[in-house]
């Protein structure tokens, strides 16, 4: 499959998705918000869990459709770790915040570990992109994805 079809495929599986995601981002923040108000009740905690869960699987899915399009099985494989390890750069931003406040934790040397994992995060990111490509250099990049590419007429 050539490179701007799996592009349109990417993009039409991303907004076939994208409503659930917003719905569920929705409440996780809603989930946050709560477990910060109110520290000692249960729902917030249930409803940031499952909300983060099904997020997960949302995530997940993706994955595993954008890596069917490549051919090659390594590539498939880093493209699902490439996934997981933005699932958990979003944990990350997520939790961070409230983790912060529930814990009572330093600022300063908060934030510095805070940097450190986003570069680290964005470093793994970066190594496996370009490993993906090396492997299938017609699976698109992130910026290929970004980019206002024409869509493909349909035959």
């Amino acid at each position: 499959m050539e490179k701007r079809r799996r592009i349109q495929r990417i993009r039409e599986e991303k907004e076939r998705i994208a409503f659930i995601r917003i719905i569920f981002a929705v409440l996780f923040g809603l989930g946050v918000f709560s477990f910060i108000q109110y520290d000692t009740a249960t729902w917030p905690k249930i409803l940031v869990g499952v909300s983060f869960l099904a997020h997960g699987c949302l995530h997940w899915i993706e994955a595993k459709r954008v890596g069917a399009l490549s051919n090659s099985q390594p590539a498939r494989n880093l493209i699902r770790l490439r996934y997981a390890v933005d699932f958990a750069l979003i944990g990350l931003i997520a939790f961070f915040f409230p983790l912060l406040i529930g814990l009572e934790l330093p600022l300063v040397p908060s934030f510095i570990g805070y940097f450190i994992g986003l570069l680290l995060f964005y470093l793994i990111d970066v190594y496996l992109e370009r490993k993906v490509q090396t492997l299938d250099p017609l699976q698109p990049t992130k910026k290929e994805l970004r980019s206002k590419i024409p869509e493909l007429k349909a035959r």
